[in-house]
């Protein structure tokens, strides 16, 4: 099993994430205490006894109230999740309507998942022989739910393979180039469109 993350792409919500945790000393998986990290966004942390976790929070400042009978994976997951709407969202969603509070929650969720285990992190650990030896071995180094894990190392596989795909294209197109005398703006925009064309293939196939 190898991971190149050289191939990675990281989205422009992971760079600005990274971007925070780094220039806050947040560089390994032991550096993630989340006291420490909702302060980097203006959030912090309260405990209840009973129901789930929630946050409320108002010009992207947070109060997110985790249940602390939960285990620490569940609260860590939680958190990152709850985390997100003071990051990235102001106001309340007591007056939005369903379609904008479901936009806020998938943002959020995609906010945990890199959050929760930031990519430059992960080249740092090296892979096991299988996925589910790999899948353990991160679940307890970030302190995570298994399937939360699994799922985030699936979306980074993905990402890389669409990184080697595009490599690939760029590699094929340079050759073409030499052979037939192509300009660099006919690359460019041939690459465009193969990234057009994966795009739509993605969103039809999943």
């Amino acid at each position: 099993m190898i991971f190149d993350m050289t191939l990675y792409k990281p989205t422009e919500l992971e760079k600005w994430i990274c971007h925070k945790y780094r220039n806050n000393g947040i560089l390994t998986p032991a550096d993630m205490d989340i006291d420490r990290i909702g302060e980097i966004f203006n959030a912090f942390i309260a405990y209840k006894c009973d129901g789930d976790a929630r946050v409320v929070y108002d010009d992207h400042v947070g109060l997110i109230f985790l249940n602390i009978y939960d285990i620490e994976s569940e609260q860590r997951m939680k958190f990152f999740h709850e985390l997100g709407h003071p990051a990235m969202h102001a106001g309340s969603q007591c007056d939005l309507p369903r379609l904008f509070i479901e936009l806020q929650e998938a943002q959020a969720g995609a906010f945990q998942q890199y959050a929760a285990m930031p990519y430059y992190m992960l080249s740092g650990i090296n892979p096991c022989h299988t996925y589910d030896e790999y899948h353990t071995l991160l679940s307890e180094t970030f302190r995570l739910p298994r399937p939360f894990v699994a799922k985030r190392i699936d979306q980074v596989r993905r990402r890389m393979l669409q990184g080697h795909q595009d490599r690939s294209m760029h590699a094929q197109l340079t050759g073409v180039a030499y052979r037939y005398g192509y300009t660099e703006e006919t690359l460019r925009i041939l690459g465009q469109l193969n990234q057009q064309l994966n795009k739509q293939q993605r969103e039809v196939f999943g």
